[in-house]
Formats: C-alpha cells, sequence, structure tokens
C-alpha cells in the first residue's frame, strides 16, 4: 500500500461492536420485561395466556405511516438513477421492515378475521384452530412475520442492489462501447508494450485506442461539509472518441491529456463539477490529483 493510503490494524473496532451488541441486548430485554417484572406474579402469567383484543391504534397508525413513506422512497432510484439513488432502496426496506413489525399485529388479526369469514362449513377441524388462533395471538404471530420480513429485506436490498448497480454499470459499459474486439491479457498483468501500434497496422482496422480500469476517491463538498466517496473509473486517452460513445452533452473526450477528467452529468449538477471546474481525487495508487473536467455525459 502506499504511504498516503495506510493499512491500519486495531482490537478496538472488534471491542467496539462487542460492547454495543451487549449494551443493546441488555437494554431491550430491561425494557421488554420491565412491565411484566412489576406485576404480581398471578396476573403476569395470566396475561401471557391472552393479548389486548384490539392492537394499539397509534401503533398501527404509525406502522402504516412508515410503510408508506417507505414506497415513496422506493421511487428515488427511479429518479436519480446513481449509486447514491440506488442507495436510498436499503433504508426504503429497512422502514417498511419497522413499519411491517408496528402494524403487524392488527394486519395478522385482519388477514385471520377475512379467512375465517371466507371458511366453508365442514372445514377440518386443524384448518379451525390454526385460523382461530391466528385472530386470538395476533400478537405473537406478528413476531413471527417480523423477522421473517426483515430477512427479506436484507436479501433483497443489501444484496440484490448491489448486483444490480453491478449489472447496469456493465450494460452501460457494453452499450457506449463501439469497438468490435478488445484485447486483454490479464495473465500477462497487461499487454505488452507496441501492442496498441501493431493493432492500428491490422489491415481492416479503423481505429484503436487503449483503454484500462481504475478506483479513485473523489473529495467533494455537500452541505458545507467535506465528504469523499469511492467510485470506478476508466483511463481514456484522446483517441476514445473514437472507440467509446459515453453521450457526451459538453465538452468532448479529444480533450482528455494531463490531468483532465471527464464526469456525469448527475455528478457534475451535484457537486458543481460543470464544464471547466476543478475537482480533487486520490488516484488507486494514493496520489492526489486537482483534474480539471473537459466533458460532461449523460
Amino acid at each position: 500500500l502506499p504511504p498516503e493510503l495506510p493499512l491500519t490494524v486495531s482490537p478496538l473496532p472488534a471491542l467496539a461492536t462487542l460492547l454495543l451488541i451487549a449494551a443493546a441486548v441488555q437494554l431491550s430485554a430491561r425494557c421488554a420485561a420491565w412491565r411484566t417484572s412489576r406485576m404480581p406474579a398471578t396476573e403476569a402469567v395470566a396475561e401471557s395466556r391472552s393479548e389486548p383484543r384490539t392492537p394499539s391504534r397509534a401503533r398501527t397508525g404509525a406502522g402504516v405511516l412508515l410503510i408508506l413513506g417507505a414506497c415513496a422512497l422506493s421511487v428515488v432510484p427511479l429518479l436519480s438513477r446513481t449509486v447514491l439513488g440506488a442507495s436510498v432502496t436499503s433504508i426504503a426496506g429497512i422502514l417498511a421492515a419497522i413499519g411491517l413489525a408496528m402494524c403487524g399485529p392488527a394486519l395478522v388479526r385482519s388477514a385471520g378475521e377475512a379467512a375465517v369469514r371466507r371458511l366453508r362449513p365442514g372445514v377440518a377441524a386443524p384448518t379451525w384452530l390454526a385460523l382461530s388462533n391466528v385472530r386470538a395471538y395476533a400478537l405473537r404471530l406478528s413476531g413471527v412475520v417480523s423477522p421473517l420480513a426483515m430477512g427479506v429485506v436484507f436479501v433483497l436490498t443489501y444484496t440484490l442492489t448491489q448486483t444490480t448497480v453491478l449489472a447496469a454499470t456493465s450494460d452501460d459499459t457494453r452499450t457506449g462501447t463501439l469497438a468490435q474486439y478488445e484485447l486483454t491479457a490479464p495473465a500477462l498483468g497487461g499487454l505488452p508494450d507496441g501492442t496498441l501500434s501493431a493493432v492500428r497496422d491490422v489491415p481492416g482496422v479503423r481505429a484503436a485506442a487503449p483503454a484500462g480500469t481504475t478506483t479513485v476517491v473523489w473529495e467533494y463538498e455537500e452541505l458545507g461539509e467535506p465528504a469523499v466517496e469511492s467510485a470506478s473509473a476508466m483511463i481514456l486517452t484522446p483517441d476514445a472518441r473514437d472507440v467509446l460513445d459515453l453521450g457526451v452533452t459538453d465538452g468532448g473526450l479529444d480533450r482528455l491529456t494531463g490531468a483532465t477528467v471527464a464526469v456525469s452529468a448527475e455528478a457534475a449538477r451535484t457537486r458543481d463539477a460543470g464544464l471547466g471546474k476543478r475537482v480533487r481525487l486520490v488516484l488507486g495508487d494514493g496520489a492526489r490529483v486537482e483534474a480539471r473536467v473537459v466533458a460532461v455525459y449523460d
């Protein structure tokens, strides 16, 4: 690793995680047992075998509002087609899971009552008992539904969001590539010297340009506060305009010489990085560069 990006190894993060988990478990357990521990034993046993007849309206209303808010947030990726917009999906999923946990008893009870009303005469005893249990112990059953919903949320949002972003990035790169062939040599650590000129001398080749990928850290200000974001980037030359079509709307790829960079229209708008502006980047080797924006693409 370069000296600008040192590797820090410390047991403190793991220790802090263990302490936070222990504190969260203690707090949740004490809060859950606080009311019951102050009741007479006979009353506590009797209450454990029964539930409130109607779920709390305030709790149900708050849960419904959270679910509606999650639905509104889930539209953000359709309006902002960026990595940041896609990350909102995870927040929406968590809000929906919390909302389901809060209004779960009312939903479970309503579903159980609707199913009971549609039972045909002569239904099997196990079916009748199961639906009666759903109606009588909706609070307990919702305690099972909520963890299942949380598991689905983590799988669909945190896992599939990343794969969706990667697939979309690959698809955009493939769509914007005009070249019919690509030459790579990963086993050799890269193409040998002279490959570019040799390819250009091949009969029938109209254009050839080198291209590579790297990761950069973009330093910028957001709401007056310093912020950084790591993102993948392509290493291009002015000849890239003959083999790539990025949908340039301002400037041109033929200006990519020296400390220059091309940015997306979304980044140019949200980070004040329009044509001619300078942005601070940290390259993969740790070098800091103040690059000038020479092209903006869709």
